[in-house]
Parts: structure tokens; C-alpha cells; sequence
């Protein structure tokens, strides 16, 4: 029954379940959770349970995107610049960061690939540097996680390896990027 419960509330969420709230709602532990989850591997055909941050959700194979992708549009994914990205991949490895150690890092103002990040949802406010004047403390959202295909921020390769992955992404046509303006 635990099963079916599981399929249930992933497909009713759309979005997601923390992986507490599922262990509540089936009365489990995180171990048997991620036993039960390893059990239901191949019950779904066409879906799998993918884990996004702290949720678990339902995605479709990725081979089958082809088809998926004439019925529902794919995601289009706002233009980046390489000045975003790089603030991207600072906050990615050195969460939580204020825009000032940013700045500080990259060497230049970086106040509008911040703003840009928090438009695409790629980044978020996640507390105060509890200093003087409490800059804002920025981490990555679940959305980065998922656009990046990494189920934890533990999974993120070597900053070298990130950079590659990112140009893969754009040659491939999943990303694009904004020239500096």
C-alpha cells in the first residue's frame, strides 16, 4: 500500500514533497523511504522518482523527452550572461555568500547578475550575515538543482568540471547566454 500512497502524493504534488513531510505521510524513516523508493524504481513506466534538493518528485525518462516535447513545451530558460553565470557558480560553491564577498571574489559590481539570478529563480534570499548593516546571505534553489540535473548541492563536480558542464548546456541549446551589455 505504500507504494501506491508514494505514486499518489508525487503525482498530486506536481512539484515535489519533502522528503520529511513523504516520511510522515508513510509513517518512515528516511532509510526505508529510500528503500521504498529503490523498490519502486521501475513501477511507473515513463516516470521516475527523482530527488531535487530536500523533495522527492516524479519526472519523466529522459529519453522520452523527444516525445514529451510535442505536446508540452520545453522550459525556456532565460538568458544568461557569462557575468551571471559566473555569480552563479560563486554562490553555487561558497553558499551562503553576500554580494559583497562576491564582489570581492569576482572583482567588479555584481548587483545585476544577482538580480537576474533571483528572476530565473536560480538563487534566493536564505538569511542575514549577522555584521553590520545584515547584507544578504544568498544560497541556490531548488530550480538550479533541477536545471542543472544535480539532486544535492553535494553532487556539484569541481568548479572546472561546472564550467564544462554549463558550456555543454548552451552548445546543446539548453542554455543560452546574453552578451555583456
Amino acid at each position: 500500500m505504500k507504494k501506491e500512497i508514494l505514486g499518489s502524493v508525487l503525482f498530486a504534488s506536481g512539484d515535489g514533497v519533502n522528503i520529511n513531510k513523504l516520511c510522515e505521510i508513510l509513517e518512515v524513516n528516511q532509510n526505508e523511504l529510500t528503500e521504498l523508493i529503490s523498490e519502486c524504481k521501475d513501477n511507473w513506466q515513463g516516470l521516475e522518482i527523482k530527488q531535487i534538493g530536500d523533495k522527492y518528485c516524479f519526472t519523466t525518462k529522459p529519453e522520452l523527452a523527444p516525445h514529451i516535447s510535442k505536446i508540452v513545451a520545453p522550459k525556456i530558460i532565460k538568458p544568461l550572461s557569462l557575468a551571471a553565470i559566473e555569480t552563479l557558480a560563486i554562490i553555487a560553491y561558497k553558499q551562503p555568500i553576500t554580494r559583497g564577498f562576491i564582489e570581492n571574489i569576482r572583482g567588479v559590481e555584481s548587483k545585476f547578475s544577482i538580480i537576474k539570478l533571483l528572476e530565473s529563480n536560480f538563487i534566493e534570499e536564505v538569511g542575514r550575515l549577522n555584521a553590520p548593516g545584515r547584507p544578504v546571505l544568498y544560497g541556490t534553489t531548488d530550480e538550479f538543482l533541477k536545471t542543472f540535473g544535480f539532486a544535492t548541492l553535494d553532487e556539484l563536480p569541481l568548479l572546472e568540471e561546472f564550467a564544462e558542464k554549463v558550456l555543454e548546456m548552451e552548445e546543446e541549446n539548453q542554455l543560452e547566454f546574453e552578451e555583456e551589455v
